[in-house]
């Protein structure tokens, strides 16, 4: 705006809905009706214009807010900060050391860095089945295949991608000088693997959730060793049964289903085109993708759950539920990734990387991976 000349601060952008028979927000139909109008996640409802002008509103700066230990559970509610009974005690028990109180910008920070969609808690969760606790967790397992087979891999789970042994490429590029394309020399080039996980951000709005997906997948190729330059996506959705209005199937069984989350139907209507925007307009082809969908009930005669896991406490009155791994929603994008380097010195050397890579993901809600990315070290180590 500001470049075509017009003296604009700030643009909002919004939907207007001219609604005949609104219910006024005392009637009890208020909360539905507007629960059907937006995400509550990416959106606001105001109900007039003068309402919209509040966007604009600037507001001074808060003040920073010291927060007792004791009181730490009410501001755990107050602020939404989501933080789970043992994280609380941890921070109770690192303030009681500290002989001080917290700040509210501090307990916002941890609650943000220990999230379920950072840290995967679910993916680390113990398993336990009829009683007895399995040797790995997800995470565990994944990591078990590097564990047990870990020839070629170059590096794995310590930088932002891993990277196994490729094989002899040429480029053709253009020339930095003329812009003529060109077949650069023969190089040593490796693949470069990363999973981008985007679970409850899909399940809770479908679009820009597998959309920033696709998105952070291509950021973590990019900062893998010297960086990569993706190539080409996929998307993959894995989620319950659709339950499609007008078209029950047998296998689709009653189920009671999370009222902050989207639907199977949901997700697959919106969640493709989020991740196929990002990659598009970002100026990768998203090329292709999959869908499947699977339940499997859990609840015996006696009410006893034979698959559990420790971070997500199942709900007896549920009829049945979805394995970790193939929960409400499962997106994977995969992407080849293209970065060019000459080769090091014998005190800098290092792996080129191309890159390409495919995801899975496993969450209480949904899951969205990514993987793929070009690299190459500077310090003489491998890059992940």
């Amino acid at each position: 705006m500001r470049g075509a000349g017009h003296q604009v601060k700030r643009v909002e952008r919004g939907l207007r809905l001219d609604i005949s028979g609104m219910p006024s927000a005392t009637d009890k139909n208020f909360d539905k009706v507007q629960a059907a109008l937006f995400d509550p996640m990416t959106q606001s409802l105001l109900l007039s214009r003068e309402h919209a002008a509040q966007l604009f509103t600037h507001l001074p700066a808060g003040k920073l807010q010291h927060i007792a230990m004791a009181h730490l559970s009410e501001a755990n509610l107050r602020l939404g900060l989501a933080l789970s009974p043992d994280e609380i005690e941890y921070l109770q028990s690192c303030y009681s050391d500290m002989g001080r109180d917290a700040t509210d910008a501090e307990l916002m920070m941890f609650a943000q860095a220990n999230s379920e969609h950072c840290r995967h808690k679910i993916f680390n969760a113990n398993y336990i089945i009829d009683g007895e606790v399995e040797p790995h967790s997800l995470f565990q397992m994944i990591k078990n295949t590097h564990a047990k087979s870990p020839q070629l891999t170059l590096s794995a789970y310590k930088d932002n991608a891993a990277v196994v042994q490729g094989f002899s490429a040429t480029r053709f590029r253009p020339d930095l000088h003329t812009g003529e394309y060109q077949r650069s020399a023969s190089y040593e080039s490796a693949f470069c693997i990363k999973v981008e996980t985007h679970n409850h951000p899909t399940a809770i709005s479908p679009f820009p959730g597998a959309s920033t997906g696709s998105g952070g997948e291509i950021r973590d190729e990019g900062a893998t060793g010297r960086g990569g330059k993706p190539k080409a996506g996929l998307t993959g959705f894995s989620v319950s049964h659709l339950r499609i209005p007008g078209t029950p199937q047998a296998w689709e069984k009653p189920r009671s289903l999370n009222p902050r989350m989207a639907s199977a139907l949901e997700i697959m209507l919106d969640g493709p085109l989020g991740g196929a925007a990002f990659n598009n307009e970002f100026g990768r082809p998203n090329l292709c993708g999959y869908f499947r969908s699977f339940e499997l009930p859990t609840t015996t005669e006696n009410g006893a759950w034979p698959l559990t896991s420790s971070a997500s406490p199942p709900l007896k009155d549920r009829s049945s539920t979805v394995l970790p791994l193939a929960s409400t929603i499962f997106t994977q994008e995969l992407s080849l990734n293209v970065r060019p380097r000459r080769p090091l010195p014998a005190r800098d050397a290092g792996v080129a990387a191309d890159a390409f890579s495919a995801a899975d993901g496993a969450d209480g809600g949904v899951t969205t991976e990514t993987i793929g990315a070009a690299a190459v070290d500077t310090d003489g180590s491998s890059s992940t």
